[in-house]
Order: C-alpha cells, then sequence, then structure tokens
C-alpha cells in the first residue's frame, strides 16, 4: 500500500469505535500541497488544518522552553502511536523518515508528521514475538536520526522508530542536533556500533531522561512502545485529559526562559 506524502495529526480521542473514521485531505506543509491522514470522530467540530509551518525554519520553535518541548514530544508520541497500533487492524504504519524537516507547526500549537513517501505497512504476526525484526530496505531515512540497526542495514522492526523519535525528542529540548558532533563514519562507529550518545541535560525533568536514555538503547527490545512514551510524556507534564490541554499547555511564550 502506497501512501505517497502526507501527514499523520495526533489522533483525536473517540468514544467508541463506530464513531471513528479515516480520512485524507490537503494541507499546505513547507509552500507544497500535501495530503493529511488523520484520526477524528465524525461529530467533531474541528476544523481541518490547512498551512503548516516546517518546524525547523520556525523561529518560536526555536525558542521553545523544555515544558513546550515535551508537550510537543507527547503530540507526535501519540500521532507515532496511532500510526503503530490504530492505522489498520494488523498492520503497523512505518513511517522510516521521522526527522526535523517532517514535523509542522501549525499557528494554534498542534503540529503534523509529514511526508509519507517511505513509509512500510508492517503485518503484525499473532504468531511470532512482538519484537520480531525483518530485513527491510537499510539506511532508509535520515542517518543521524536513524536507529543503529537501521544504519547498519541489519533487520529491524517499530522499535527503530522509538529511537528515531527519541533523537527528535532531544532536538526539541536542546534545540541541537543530535549527533552533530559526529561524521557520517563516526556515527556508525561509535553512535551504532559502541552505545555513544548525547548528554542529556540535569535540568531535564528526570522520568523525561529515563524515558529517552531507554528509547536511545542499543538493544531495540529494550525500547518502549510508544503506548507507553505517551503515558510517560503525559506523566511528566502533568498527565494532560485532551489534546486541548496538551496544546494550551504548550503555549508557552517563547520569551519566557526555560533552563536547558
Amino acid at each position: 500500500m502506497s501512501m505517497g506524502r502526507g501527514c499523520a495529526e495526533s489522533p483525536l480521542r473517540c468514544s467508541s469505535q463506530s464513531t471513528r473514521r479515516r480520512w485524507c485531505h490537503s494541507a499546505t506543509f513547507g509552500g507544497r500541497s500535501r495530503s493529511c491522514l488523520r484520526c477524528r470522530t465524525r461529530t467533531s467540530s474541528a476544523s481541518s488544518p490547512t498551512e503548516a509551518l516546517p518546524w525547523k525554519t520556525s523561529k518560536a520553535a526555536r525558542e521553545w522552553p523544555v515544558s513546550r518541548g515535551v508537550a510537543v514530544g507527547l503530540q507526535l508520541a501519540r500521532a507515532l502511536r496511532y500510526c503503530h497500533d490504530e492505522f489498520m487492524p494488523g498492520y503497523r504504519l512505518l513511517h522510516r523518515d521521522i526527522k526535523p524537516d517532517n514535523i509542522g507547526c501549525f499557528a494554534d500549537g498542534r503540529i503534523v508528521l509529514a511526508d509519507f513517501g517511505l513509509c512500510k505497512l508492517w503485518k503484525v504476526d499473532s504468531a511470532a514475538s512482538d519484537d520480531e525484526r525483518r530485513k527491510l530496505t537499510g539506511l532508509t531515512g535520515s542517518l543521524r536520526y536513524m536507529a543503529p540497526e537501521v544504519a547498519l542495514q541489519e533487520p529491524y522492526n517499530h522499535k527503530a522508530e522509538v529511537f528515531s523519535f527519541t533523537s527528535l525528542l532531544y532536538h526539541f529540548l536542546s534545540h541541537q542536533k543530535p549527533f552533530s558532533w559526529m561524521t557520517p563514519d563516526t556515527f556508525l562507529a561509535d553512535a551504532c556500533r559502541n552505545g555513544k550518545r548525547p548528554l542529556l541535560s540535569g535540568k531535564w525533568p528526570g522520568d523525561v531522561q529515563a524515558l529517552m536514555a531507554a528509547g536511545w538503547s542499543s538493544d531495540s527490545r529494550a525500547r518502549p512502545e510508544f503506548a507507553k512514551v505517551v503515558v510517560a510524556l503525559e506523566e511528566a507534564i502533568g498527565r494532560p485529559q485532551s489534546l486541548a490541554e496538551v496544546l494550551e499547555r504548550s503555549k508557552a511564550p517563547s520569551s519566557r526562559s526555560s533552563a536547558q
């Protein structure tokens, strides 16, 4: 199944399975029109997003305090949980190119995960372990956000996306590219083979640091599922009850300073 180039937005919670549907619409992202994949209720009054500013070009995003970085990370984790666990019964949708270029920001605080050009439908085998790894195309995505097993062209599974998410969360919080001091060769040698990781700030919430350490594990089996990532980030910002609350919490003034 080819998704083409599209976006996944953090899904709105639905009261029942029967009221949920999948639909596509057009959005402008980075000056180009792309289709977006969302999950929402038929009765929802939320308007469709029409234009997103690429995260990497947003001046406000480059000044986010830690609190907003965590809240935005939660939105992204919810979108990836939807792709992995809810998109289609019996399948996971692997994005396979999680990076700043593919994150869009709307004026109201929402974000979207864009560009599904490299996505892969993964059929879940009920007879196999959930940690089963398969031989998929290696070196898929952007190197500095790539899980070691992908960069080394080894078999991998959906947990590779948890590693990529962790690298992006680090970028959200630190305002620095992960592994920025490494060349491609040293990334493969030091990060992928020897397990070197960027230092986490001791001023970040302790539970967020623990989550990131697990998400960056060299052993994919030790990385949490996105369902657990969502819970951990909800707890880190006070367990919000809805996407609306996440957005409200994330609207911290860009001028407010926060220790990195």
